[in-house]
């Protein structure tokens, strides 16, 4: 295998090549590079579509390395049979040359939806023409005749495509392989995929629709001209049968089943499956060596899909929770319309659905405010909501807030002739109303209100409920609105609101505007309906969504304006899902229910997604909604879900009764619901009265519990009766661990006399041991003996890695801090700032007090942001602040200096984080590491102390955690806290001779 043929790209394309077969990988995989240097909406497509075909690859189990077409020269290819081009619309010349050498030498290339016209005649084919489907679903699926003379190729596959390249044959060289198709199953007359003897193409790129009868369709290809790939492909089938999320084998999926059934659940389904899959998997291994290589190919899919369902089958179904969809369609599920899209989703253990059905501009029923979209031939939330009463799913209205995106052009041109729209700071328009404008405030709220007034949802759903990013909204418009409420007077606009004096005004008044939409529709809405549940979909860091785009979600939840947020959680990293589940259910802490967005979209089967539901579950969710509802999810993963996670029925969490915990403040160090093992806390409980009459409690009786995450009862503290308005309390110890407190029992409605069966989950709350609570405050205590006394603000990107690092240097003494303020400052010779995490950056007069430090004799570090960009105030211009952010991991020394010992000025270095920020050095500063044009790193002294402004972000990995400095960047860092401190001053004071 030649190492030139395994060209990985790490973070940005995730993994490359599978089980690699003796003669090196056969396929290349090219990624898009030359499109994504480009920039623009296309070089955002090109790791989605590399990702499906990378993903594609290594489920059927054909070996692949990863190509970048930058490396594309003539000989790159050597080695390899078959190159793979996703989604590549530009071609170098170098790399054309490649092509052509290795078609010349015997290989194949398959090339998906380009237009080039160099590569369309090395494949037989001339004349790329653009075609957009000229109505839904034209070029739904791909057909493929019978006669085609492809071992293996499926009849059809479901591909759900929306425009395409359509193209002509050069000559003899190439012929139709299959023909595009309506939803409906009529021809579109135009051709889907060509073949020759060079290779593949498909006028569209591959969607992740059809998963499995893609992975026919691709082996079917790639066999077609490497043969051996059917026999490896099949043993790679068969090898990986019962390795499923944490399994790695049917055995020990054997294993959890009996495990399961010595608890006492049920396991007929998961036991049948797993059987199945045995059968399966020796069946297939017959037909491997009998060499029907298509039937065992399907038998081998059939074995490890009967390995999954006993997965899914072994997965708790939870009650109650909110399970619900997003459908962006305000039609339903393309080809399917709303009764099947609805029904599907009941018959599945579905509870709930949010479908799109107004924007900024454009409504879907018959409005009184809204442009009416021309494809609405008749009400569409009337027709949703009709089939969603029939089979028993909450209806909540989606609405995307502000964004005119479908708007009709002539509704735009009035809203722009009338000042309405917003724009950047460069003054470019941006195609969203403006939340400061009055008459944009009442078009909102107008259109909300409608829906609630007019239909009986049963609720109202807000989204991109903020600004479109940090770059807005600085038109004329919200320049004379800002100084009008303020009575602040801005001479250099938007500059001195965006890194200037008033900033933070500006930054509280821009929050104000979206805040007043959220607090006025809650406030009419519940007057219209009082039944009426307010959402929203938000972003999945508050703190930071709260400073860059205006999204108060903390603020809408303490004041009472929503009923139950949605945090749009896409991430396929599970790691990441648990770290931003815990934040939000800390945020919220058990005010409303918190209903985890999961984006199954990104998941390439649906055990990524059994797996995010339960650890959302575990770690304080009340329930989750899916985006986004569609054919693919529908058929592919409900199905999966239902077999285990929606096996119960289930009623929404924000149905239940309102039974509320209250809980004393945990241990301050910590934040939130923190405490010590063994020591007694103060629990109340309350049974809080609610504004509609058809929800109010005449009383509740149960249980208070301790639950594991998982929702197992760990404690009971006994029983509890509680009438409308009654509030007791508890005295409780809790053993060490981390649990939900839970009220499960029954209770009994005003004006009933049946009971029904209450299960309310409160905050988590952790306990720690005195011993790691003595552990931990031990790194806060200012250090004793010789040495650099460093503080490290603990709450920034990289700190964690910073602090590790220097725990192991000689002569430095490191310790956290917990606050700024003049007294800690004191401790400290040096102060270490990483760029704050968002909402946990040092409060107060903090910039005044390091300027202090530092002026006093202090010696100030800073990383990233902190030396001055984006929302962070710049804390020594005089020397150096932040000027632009860079896309890159380069750097080089400047000059020699104490700080660069050790380092080589001809020498490129690499630094761990993806990025860095571009300084602009103040008179006082001095560049140390990057160019006079773009300084990277900026020293100075103020006072009688020292400045280092560092751009690179120390201590932090591309994936945003905290792991120790390369060495390049250990040896910057330890030379600064070095330098910073006075160390070459202490030591020639140490060898001064003594006086005689």
């Amino acid at each position: 295998m030649k190492l030139s043929h395994l060209l990985l790209l790490g973070a940005l394309v995730g993994s490359s090549a599978v089980d690699v077969w003796a003669e090196g990988e056969p396929v290349a995989l090219v990624y898009g590079q030359l499109t994504v240097n480009r920039g623009g909406s296309t070089a955002r497509e090109i790791p989605q579509y590399f990702g499906i075909m990378r993903d594609l690859l290594n489920t059927v189990g054909v070996p692949f390395a990863v190509v970048k077409d930058t490396d594309l020269k003539p000989g790159a290819l050597a080695g390899f049979k078959i190159a793979v081009f996703p989604h590549n619309p530009v071609f170098s010349e170098p790399e054309l040359e490649a092509l052509e050498q290795f078609l010349a030498g015997g290989g194949k290339i398959f090339c998906f939806y380009t237009s080039n016209v160099r590569v369309l005649k090395l494949l037989g084919l001339t004349q790329a023409r653009y075609v957009s489907q000229a109505y839904r679903g034209q070029f739904s699926l791909i057909y493929f005749p019978p006669d085609r003379g492809i071992a293996g190729l499926p009849e059809q596959v479901d591909q759900g495509s929306w425009n395409i390249q359509a193209v002509q044959p050069a000559g003899d060289g190439a012929e139709v392989l299959g023909y595009w198709y309506t939803h409906r199953g009529r021809s579109a007359r135009y051709p889907a995929l060509w073949i020759s003897s060079a290779g593949v193409y498909m006028t569209h790129v591959l969607t992740r629709s059809d998963w499995r009868t893609k992975q026919r369709m691709m082996l079917a290809l790639l066999g077609h001209f490497v043969p051996e790939l059917w026999a490896l492909a099949i043993q790679h089938q068969l090898q990986r049968v019962g390795r499923v999320s944490k399994y790695e084998g049917l055995a020990a999926l054997r294993t959890a089943v009996a495990e399961a059934q010595a608890e006492g659940r049920k396991v007929d389904a998961a036991q049948a499956a797993l059987a199945e899959a045995e059968r399966l998997q020796a069946q297939a291994q017959r037909l491997l060596q009998a060499k029907e290589y298509p039937q065992a190919l399907d038998t081998a899919l059939s074995a490890t899909q009967q390995a999954a369902n006993a997965f899914y089958a072994l997965q708790p179904s939870r009650r109650p929770e909110l399970r619900a969809a997003w459908i962006h369609s305000a039609y339903g599920v393309p080809g399917w319309g709303w009764e099947k899209t609805i029904r599907v989703l009941a018959e599945n253990g579905f509870n709930a659905i949010f479908p799109n059905m107004l924007w900024g501009g454009v409504a879907h029923y018959p409005s009184r405010y809204l442009p009416i979209a021309q494809t609405a031939t008749y009400d569409q939330i009337a027709e949703c909501l009709y089939w969603c009463r029939k089979y028993g799913l909450e209806l909540h209205v989606w609405k995307v807030n502000y964004n005119l995106g479908p708007a009709p052009e002539e509704f735009v041109q009035k809203l722009r002739a009338e000042g309405r729209l917003q724009a950047d700071r460069e003054g470019n328009e941006i195609k969203w109303l403006s939340p400061s404008h009055p008459d944009n405030f009442a078009l909102e709220r107008d259109a909300m209100l409608e829906v609630v007034r007019n239909y009986n949802v049963d609720g109202i759903h807000f989204d991109y409920i903020r600004y479109p990013h940090a770059n807005a909204d600085y038109s004329e418009g919200a320049r004379q609105r800002f100084e009008k409420e303020t009575g602040v007077k801005v001479q250099n606009w938007p500059e001195e609101v965006i890194t200037g004096p008033y900033r933070q005004i500006f930054a509280r008044w821009r929050r104000e505007q979206i805040t007043k939409l959220v607090a006025a529709v809650s406030k009419e809405a519940r007057k219209i309906r009082p039944r009426i549940k307010i959402s929203a979909a938000v972003f999945a860091d508050w703190a930071d969504s709260r400073e860059s785009i205006g999204q108060d979600t903390r603020l809408w939840i303490e004041r009472g304006y929503l009923d139950f947020v949605c945090p749009m959680d896409y991430t396929p990293n599970n790691d990441r899902l648990v770290r931003w589940v815990q934040r939000q259910a800390g945020w919220v802490a058990g005010r409303v229910p918190l209903y985890i967005g999961i984006g199954a979209f990104r998941h390439p089967d649906p055990v990524r997604t059994v797996e995010q539901i339960n650890l959302a579950r575990q770690y304080g969710a009340d329930g989750f909604v899916i985006f986004q509802h569609s054919s693919q999810f529908g058929e592919r993963f409900l199905p999966a879900l239902h077999r285990g996670v929606t096996a119960v029925a289930a009623r929404p969490t924000h149905l239940a009764a309102r039974v509320k915990f209250h809980l004393p403040p945990g241990l301050p160090e910590y934040g939130g619901r923190w405490y010590l093992e063994g020591k007694p806390i103060t629990v109340s409980v309350e049974l809080e009265r609610t504004p509609v009459r058809e929800e109010r409690w005449a009383y509740v009786r149960g249980a208070v519990e301790l639950r594991a995450p998982n929702d197992e009862p760990i404690l009971n503290f006994g029983q509890l009766r509680l009438l409308v308005g009654e509030r007791k309390e508890l005295h409780l110890t809790l053993p060490a661990g981390r649990f939900r407190l839970a009220f499960a029992g029954r209770g009994r409605r005003r004006g009933s006399w049946e009971y029904e069966p209450i299960l309310v989950r409160g905050p988590m709350v952790t306990t720690i041991t005195r011993s790691v609570y003595e552990a931990e405050q031990a790194k806060y205590r200012p250090p004793r003996g010789k040495g650099i006394k460093v503080g490290i603000w603990p709450r920034g990107y990289g700190s964690g890695g910073i602090y590790r690092a220097l725990q192991r240097v000689r002569g430095v003494r490191p310790f956290l801090l917990r606050t700024l303020d003049e007294e800690t400052l004191r401790q400290c010779e040096v102060l270490i700032l990483a760029q704050p995490r968002p909402g946990r950056g040092p409060r107060g007069e903090w910039v005044a007090a390091l300027r202090a430090f530092v002026e006093q004799g202090g010696g100030l570090l800073v990383t990233h942001d902190a030396v001055g960009f984006r929302d962070l105030p710049a804390i020594l211009p005089e020397i150096a602040q932040g000027a632009a952010r860079e896309e890159t991991k380069q750097w080089r020394i400047a000059q020699e200096h104490a700080i660069t010992a050790g380092l080589a000025l001809d020498q490129t270095y690499e630094h761990t984080y993806y990025d860095h920020i571009v300084l602009q050095a103040g008179e006082k500063g001095t560049v140390l590491v990057g160019s006079a044009e773009k300084p990277l790193v900026i020293i100075g002294e103020w006072g009688r102390g020292r400045y280092v402004a560092c751009g690179l972000a120390l201590g932090l990995d591309p994936r945003d955690r905290d792991v120790e400095p390369s060495e390049a960047e250990l040896a910057l860092l330890v030379h600064a806290v070095e330098w910073l401190g006075r160390a070459e001053e202490r030591e020639r004071k140490r060898q001064r001779p003594w006086p005689l």
